[in-house]
């Protein structure tokens, strides 16, 4: 999974980052078969970096693929100045954790991903003594559990493989590792909670 943070600022209109991501960002990278999905998302929460998107990966190779690094080499004037007025992007890469079940609702097959959609992102560092606890309470109990509320969609889990960012969020210390775990939970609507 590559997941993205990103906040436009003062120097780069909301309207030309929107399309930039959605007409120029966005489509180079859904041609390289090994990136699977590309999904944006809006903080519902009032908080900052604004904006989020993931993207599925075949694996972790995915960005070591010449296709891949071929489009950071050579990124178009647009891309580059884009690139240089935005206030912050990060980039978190993860593995999908294992052995964790695989957890989709039958409701998710066929499901088109619209206005109503969310997704709550959870970033959790356990201490190693208790980490076998924890992954054991998160897959046989916190998550089926949250797969009974009416709306769940999904939920997939991670470890931290990567993480970088450039920039500053205003009024921030600047970017910090991530914890080492992520879960992804999808609902249909915000009526779940």
């Amino acid at each position: 999974l590559l997941f993205v943070y990103s906040e436009p600022g003062e120097k780069l209109p909301l309207s030309e980052y929107h399309d930039w991501y959605e007409n120029e960002h966005i489509p180079l990278r859904m041609v390289i078969p090994d990136i699977h999905t590309g999904t944006r998302f809006k903080a519902a929460d009032g908080q900052k970096p604004t904006w989020a998107a993931t993207y599925d990966l075949a694996s972790l190779d995915t960005l070591q693929l010449d296709a891949y690094k071929t489009l950071g080499r050579e990124r178009s004037d647009r891309e580059k100045d884009v690139l240089a007025r935005m206030e912050y992007l990060e980039r978190q890469i993860y593995k999908v954790h294992t052995p964790s079940p695989v957890t989709v609702s039958p409701d998710f097959k066929g499901y088109t991903i619209g206005d109503g959609m969310v997704l709550i992102a959870v970033n959790l560092e356990v201490s190693p003594e208790h980490e076998e606890d924890f992954n054991k309470w998160y897959d046989e109990e916190h998550i089926p559990m949250l797969s009974k509320v009416p709306g769940w969609l999904r939920s997939r889990r991670f470890v931290l493989a990567d993480s970088g960012a450039t920039g500053k969020l205003v009024g921030t210390e600047g970017f910090k590792t991530p914890p080492k775990y992520l879960a992804l939970h999808e609902y249909a609507s915000a009526a779940a909670f």
